[in-house]
C-alpha cells in the first residue's frame, strides 16, 4: 500500500468517526419569526398542529413552537408552515449532550 494510500484510508476513518460522534439530536421544537405579533403566530401555530410556546425573550417576532402530534408527515407540515405569507424563518432546535468535567485536585505528598 503506498504512502498516500495509507494516509487517505487514516484521514476517512478520522473524518468518519468525527462525524459520527456528533450526531444531532432534533427535539420537537421549532423557532418561528413571524410577521405580525401574538395573534398571527398564534393563529398560524393552530393552523399547523403547533403550541406556540410565547415570544423568545427580547428577539422580535421570533416565537417557540412545539409540534403537538409527530404521527403526522412532518415535512408536508413544515412546507405548509413555511409557505405562510407572514412566516420568515422556521428553525428547528435540537438537544446537546452536556457533559460534566471533573477537577482533580492533585495530591501533595
Amino acid at each position: 500500500m503506498s504512502m498516500f494510500t495509507s494516509f487517505a484510508l487514516v484521514l476517512f476513518y478520522c473524518l468518519f468517526t468525527s462525524l459520527s460522534a456528533h450526531k444531532v439530536n432534533y427535539i420537537n421544537e421549532w423557532i418561528v419569526q413571524v410577521k405580525g405579533g401574538p395573534e398571527v403566530a398564534d393563529e398560524i401555530a393552530e393552523r399547523h398542529g403547533f403550541q406556540n410556546l410565547g415570544k423568545i425573550g427580547n428577539l422580535q417576532e421570533h416565537y417557540r413552537f412545539v409540534l403537538r402530534d409527530t404521527s403526522h408527515m412532518l415535512n408536508k407540515i413544515i412546507k405548509a408552515l413555511s409557505q405562510e405569507q407572514q412566516v420568515r424563518r422556521i428553525e428547528q432546535q435540537f438537544g446537546r449532550e452536556r457533559v460534566k468535567k471533573s477537577y482533580t485536585v492533585p495530591y501533595d505528598s
